[in-house]
């Protein structure tokens, strides 16, 4: 008897203590190990970038030269609001530069440039005043002969920003072409003009695109223009600046070119250097 309620008193200390028993249907099935064929797939690479845009175009000494940049901001402004008139460079950034020369022809430094470019095989721009090929229309014959690009410059060096857009028209553009139709026939591009100082208001630059005239100014000043430039100067400022698809600006008339002829072979050596191959305006801003 005594045994039997051992036993009695023993089982009913272990239901006490003992966890009650659970169902396996309602057990929770056991939290898998994390598979690598469940993770979630590695995220595509990002499409590539879309080509950042053409930088705008501007004079490059502006940075540099704080009294060309009120010059400068209207030039890329007008760029930027007539593309297919008003050009600083060659926006594609060839690997081409053009080389241009101002306010010729002359009897000293055009033909001193002529003959450096000559000796080096290359062409560039000239644009031309009416009044001194009127003066001098052999020479504008001798650089047309010498294959060399010829382009308008105006009539005489005298701002038109003053001029109603018609009479600017009639001043700068119909009489050079009559100009130089008469000393060199048709061996000039009578739709490439640049104005006296690059400067132009937007009605006249509308005038000039509605008759299909393409005004090419430029993304590099040499500074051959001003008083004690040598060739030292001359290269050192466009070779700072020079980039693809850059428009220097350099001259060879009233008064000024053998300094800008003196500057060039070292100018050419270091586009040759660059990779860069000196053209014309024209060429450059070919399709």
């Amino acid at each position: 008897m005594r045994k039997a309620w051992a036993l009695l008193v023993a089982s009913a200390l272990a239901a006490c203590v003992a966890p009650p028993a659970v169902d396996d249907a309602r057990r929770p099935p056991p939290t898998p190990p994390p598979s690598t064929s469940d993770a979630p797939p590695a995220p595509s690479p990002p499409p590539p970038a879309a080509a950042p845009p053409l930088p705008a175009a501007t004079l490059r000494n502006a940075f540099v030269e704080p009294g060309l940049q009120a010059f400068a901001a209207t030039a890329a402004r007008q760029a930027q609001a007539m593309p297919d008139t008003v050009w600083l460079d060659d926006r594609r950034a060839r690997a081409q530069v053009a080389l241009t020369f101002d306010d010729g022809p002359d009897d000293v430094g055009c033909p001193a440039v002529a003959r450096v470019l000559a000796a080096r095989g290359v062409t560039a721009t000239f644009f031309l005043l009416g009044e001194e090929v009127a003066r001098r229309p052999a020479a504008a014959l001798a650089l047309a002969d010498a294959g060399h690009e010829l382009a308008l410059h105006g009539w005489s060096h005298r701002s038109m920003r003053a001029m109603a857009p018609t009479r600017a028209f009639a001043t700068h553009v119909e009489r050079a072409r009559t100009a130089l139709r008469a000393a060199v026939g048709d061996r000039f591009v009578e739709t490439l003009f640049r104005p006296p100082y690059g400067d132009a208001t937007d009605d006249q630059l509308h005038l000039l695109a509605a008759r299909g005239v393409r005004v090419p100014l430029w993304s590099i000043d040499s500074l051959d223009w001003r008083p004690g430039a040598t060739a030292e100067t001359i290269v050192a400022t466009t070779v700072s600046l020079l980039h693809p698809g850059a428009i220097v600006l350099m001259h060879c008339g009233r008064g000024h070119g053998e300094a800008t002829a003196a500057a060039l072979p070292a100018l050419l050596d270091e586009l040759h250097a660059r990779g860069l191959a000196p053209v014309t305006v024209g060429r450059l801003l070919a399709p």
